[in-house]
C-alpha cells in the first residue's frame, strides 16, 4: 500500500491492526534482535572508526537536527553508521536486513512521530554523547550507549503498537516461542 498523504492527516487515520500487524510484527523482531546483538557490534566497528570519521557523524547528525529540522533520522543514521563500518560482509548482510526491517517499520502511520518531540530529542541527544564517546575512543561506552538507545526505541515502539491497538494483533502473526523449542 502507497499512500500520500500530509503527515497530520496521517496521524488522524484510523488503520485496522490487522492490515500492519505483518510489518510491525517484523519491525518489533528486528528491533528485539538488534537489541540483543548491537552492544557487540558497536564494539567490534568503534575498534577501526578513526575519529575523523566520528566528528563527521557528530556534524550531519547536528545538521539534520538543526539546519535541516529532520528530527526522527537520528536512529536511522547512526545504525547505518554502524552497519556501513562493519568488517565483516556476513555480519553487515545481517544488519542490512535489520536496516530494511526498521525502515519499513518506521514508516508505519500514526507509529513514526516526525517532529521535534521530547522522545526524538532524548534519541538524538543520547545519539550525540554516543558519538561523543566514540570521539573520544570509549570504545565501551560507545558501545552501551547504542544498546540502550535501541532499547530504549524498542520499548518506546511497543508502548506506541500498544496505544494504537497494533500489538495483539502484531504478536498473533506466528507463535515466536516455537522459534525456542
Amino acid at each position: 500500500i502507497h499512500v500520500v498523504m500530509k503527515q497530520i492527516e496521517l496521524t488522524n487515520i484510523h488503520l485496522d491492526p490487522s492490515l500492519v500487524a505483518h510489518h510491525v510484527r517484523r519491525f518489533l523482531d528486528s528491533l528485539e534482535f538488534l537489541m540483543l546483538i548491537i552492544e557487540q557490534t558497536a564494539q567490534l566497528v568503534a575498534q577501526n572508526i578513526p575519529k575523523e570519521d566520528a566528528l563527521q557523524l557528530r556534524c550531519e547528525l547536528t545538521a539534520m537536527w538543526d539546519d535541516y529540522q529532520i528530527y526522527h533520522m537520528s536512529s536511522r543514521v547512526l545504525l547505518n553508521f554502524i552497519t556501513n563500518n562493519i568488517p565483516y560482509q556476513a555480519l553487515r548482510v545481517v544488519y542490512e536486513l535489520l536496516q530494511r526491517n526498521f525502515r519499513i517499520g518506521r514508516s508505519i502511520p500514526c507509529l513514526l512521530n516526525l517532529g521535534a518531540t521530547n522522545s526524538n530529542r532524548e534519541i538524538h541527544e543520547r545519539i550525540l554523547t554516543a558519538i561523543d564517546a566514540l570521539i573520544k575512543q570509549d570504545i565501551s561506552l560507545f558501545a552501551t550507549l547504542c544498546k540502550d538507545i535501541f532499547t530504549h526505541i524498542y520499548q518506546e515502539s511497543i508502548l506506541a503498537c500498544k496505544h494504537l491497538n497494533y500489538y495483539d494483533a502484531a504478536m498473533k502473526v506466528y507463535d515466536g516461542t516455537i522459534l525456542w523449542k
